[in-house]
C-alpha cells in the first residue's frame, strides 16, 4: 500500500503486509545506529510478539547491522 500523507514520518512510504514478507523469496533487514540497539536485541534474542514488534517475525531472514546497532547482542553467529 502506498501512503503519501502519513501523520508519522516519513510522510511518503510503502507499507508491506506480513503476508507479503512471508511469501517473499528474499528479505534483508537493515539496522543501523546505536539508537536501534534495544530493538535489535529484542527482535533477535528476546521473547517478543510479532504483532508488537514485527521484526520478531524476521529472525530467520538475513540481517545487515552496523557495529553500533549490534553492540548489545549476546549471541553471535
Amino acid at each position: 500500500m502506498v501512503v503519501t500523507d502519513s501523520p508519522k514520518p516519513p510522510p511518503r512510504r510503502i507499507t508491506v503486509t506480513p503476508r507479503v514478507i512471508e511469501e517473499a523469496r528474499e528479505v534483508i533487514v537493515l539496522v543501523t545506529g546505536a539508537e536501534r540497539r534495544a530493538l535489535l536485541a529484542a527482535a533477535l534474542e528476546g521473547r517478543c510478539d510479532p504483532f508488537e514488534l514485527p521484526a520478531c517475525g524476521l529472525r530467520n531472514r538475513d540481517w545487515l547491522v552496523d557495529r553500533a546497532a549490534v553492540a548489545r547482542l549476546t549471541r553471535t553467529g
